[in-house]
C-alpha cells in the first residue's frame, strides 16, 4: 500500500499546545527555541485481520542529523490504524519533544545525568502501557533504573540523544523487547530488560517508555 502523510494530524497536535506551526515541502517547521523540523511517514500494510501501519516521526537538526521515533498499531482499517499511531505519538512521544526543545519544562520530568563524563539534561516521558483486555500491568520496580545505569554507563559524546524501551508479553513470554539510542538496536541492552521480572499474562500487554538526552 501507498506510504503517506500525517503533517496535517501532528500540526495540529503541536499547535493544541500553544505553539505555531508551517508545512513547508511536506516538512513541518514548529516555532520551537531549538531549529529543529518534523517528518512523518506512514507505511500501511494489508494484513487478513485488518490493516498494520507503522508511523515514522523524524526529527532533523541544523547539522543534517536526524532521528526517529516509530509506532506500529494494528486497525480494522487504515483511519482507525492510523488514529492510533497518532494516540500513541501524543501519549509516549510528543510532550518529550516539546519540552526537550524549548525553554519551557511543562509536560516532563527533567533529571542531570553524568555520562561517560559529560553532563546530559534527560527529558524523561511516562510509561505508555497497552493491553487488549484493560487490566491492570505492573511494571517491574527496576525498570527505569535499569534504564538509566545501561545509558550512564555507554559511552555518548553526542549533543542530542533519543531513547526508545519497549516492551511486548503475550501468551506469558516476551514477544518482543525493544531498546534504541540513536535509531540503534542494543542488543545486549535487550537481553538485560527482556530479562527483568516482568508480569505474566496470556493476553497481550505492552510497555513502551522514551525520552531524550541533550547535552549540557
Amino acid at each position: 500500500m501507498k506510504e503517506l502523510k500525517v503533517n496535517k494530524q501532528v500540526t495540529e497536535l503541536i499547535n493544541s499546545h500553544g505553539y505555531k506551526t508551517i508545512i513547508k515541502d511536506n516538512i513541518i517547521i514548529p516555532d520551537f527555541k531549538d531549529n529543529v523540523k518534523i517528518e512523518t511517514w506512514v507505511y500501511p500494510i494489508k494484513k487478513e485481520y485488518g490493516i498494520q501501519t507503522r508511523l515514522d516521526i523524524g526529527v532533523s537538526f541544523n547539522d543534517g542529523k536526524m532521528l526517529y521515533e516509530a509506532f506500529g498499531d494494528i486497525g480494522s482499517d487504515i483511519d482507525e490504524a492510523i488514529s492510533k499511531n497518532l494516540e500513541n505519538f501524543s501519549h509516549s512521544s510528543l510532550h518529550i519533544i516539546l519540552d526537550a526543545f524549548n525553554s519551557k519544562n511543562e509536560y516532563t520530568d527533567k533529571e542531570q545525568w553524568n555520562i561517560n563524563g559529560f553532563e546530559y539534561k534527560a527529558f524523561i516521558g511516562d510509561y505508555n502501557v497497552k493491553n487488549r483486555r484493560g487490566k491492570e500491568i505492573t511494571i517491574p520496580g527496576n525498570l527505569f533504573d535499569t534504564i538509566k545505569n545501561r545509558i550512564c554507563n555507554y559511552t555518548l559524546d553526542e549533543e542530542i540523544y533519543f531513547v526508545r524501551f519497549f516492551y511486548a508479553h503475550h501468551e506469558n513470554e516476551a514477544m518482543a523487547t525493544e531498546f534504541m539510542v540513536n535509531n540503534i538496536n542494543l542488543e545486549e541492552e535487550e537481553e538485560t530488560l527482556k530479562k527483568l521480572d516482568w508480569m505474566h499474562s496470556e493476553d497481550y500487554y505492552s510497555v513502551r517508555n522514551f525520552f531524550i538526552l541533550k547535552k549540557v
